[in-house]
Order: structure tokens, then C-alpha cells, then sequence
């Protein structure tokens, strides 16, 4: 991967293309099996630790995601804003599966599992606007970070 990935993973403006939101889902799922095996192992020592690994690696991915999402709209020439409900639609479905049964499963759950890969698919196969758009110039022909 570029130096460019690395500089633009905490950055929410500018675009990502499909190549760019691929390899930062690859790099962040290695990342999160990664940091599991490790908490895992640690936690057999000691507990505590489980969380003293977990906890900050599943914030960075999860701030990582919202990021590498908002750069991703951006690129399909919507506003970053519009990850919000998207976020606010997958809550207010968490929150209706609540008080389900366990063993029947959830409508509620299903259409969050539903929404979740409709956004996934969106977000890496819709091609994003061709030429610069109000967020920037195309990352395609640029120095877009992408699996290299």
C-alpha cells in the first residue's frame, strides 16, 4: 500500500474510490482478527487485558470505518452527513430487536443485517463520479491509495 493510505485514513475529506474502500476493509478486518488472537492469548494470562488491547484497536477501526465511509460518499458525490442516518436507520433497527426472542430470531436484526450489506455492496461496487466533484478530484488516475 502507498504512503497515501496511511496519510488519509483519519482524514474524512476527499474521495475514496472502490479500490481505496476495499483495501481499507481488508487492512481493518486483518487488524480486528489480529487484535482478537492477541486479546484472546492475553486474556488466558490475565483477564484485564482483554480490553487493554480490544478496546483502543476497536475504536481506531471503528473511527477508521466511519472515515473511510464518509470518503466513499464523497466520492459517489453525496455529503458525508448522509452516513448519519444510515447510522441513526441501523440503531433504531438494534433497538427494535431488543426484546426479541433468542431462539426466534429478529425481523429487526434482519433488516439491519439487510441494510449492512446493501451499504457494503453500495460502497464497493457503485463507480464514483468520474472527473473532480464538489469534494475533490477523482481518486481514480491519482495517487489514490489502493492495494499494491
Amino acid at each position: 500500500m502507498n504512503s497515501n493510505f496511511w496519510r488519509t485514513l483519519f482524514d474524512p475529506r476527499g474521495r475514496r474510490s472502490r479500490g481505496g474502500f476495499w483495501a481499507y476493509f481488508g487492512v481493518s478486518l486483518l487488524a480486528y482478527m489480529v487484535c482478537v488472537m492477541l486479546a484472546g492469548m492475553l486474556a488466558m494470562i490475565q483477564p484485564n487485558l482483554f480490553w487493554v488491547v480490544f478496546a483502543p484497536t476497536l475504536l481506531a477501526i471503528s473511527v477508521g470505518s466511519v472515515i473511510n465511509a464518509i470518503r466513499r460518499l464523497h466520492d459517489l458525490g453525496h455529503s458525508g452527513w448522509w452516513l448519519a442516518l444510515i447510522i441513526l436507520v441501523a440503531a433504531v433497527l438494534a433497538l427494535g430487536s431488543l426484546g426479541e426472542s433468542e431462539s426466534g430470531g429478529s425481523a429487526f436484526a434482519g433488516l439491519q443485517v439487510l441494510l449492512g450489506l446493501a451499504e457494503l455492496i453500495w460502497f464497493g461496487a457503485v463507480a464514483g463520479q468520474p472527473g473532480p466533484n464538489r469534494f475533490g478530484d477523482s481518486p481514480i488516475g491519482s495517487a489514490e491509495p489502493v492495494a499494491a
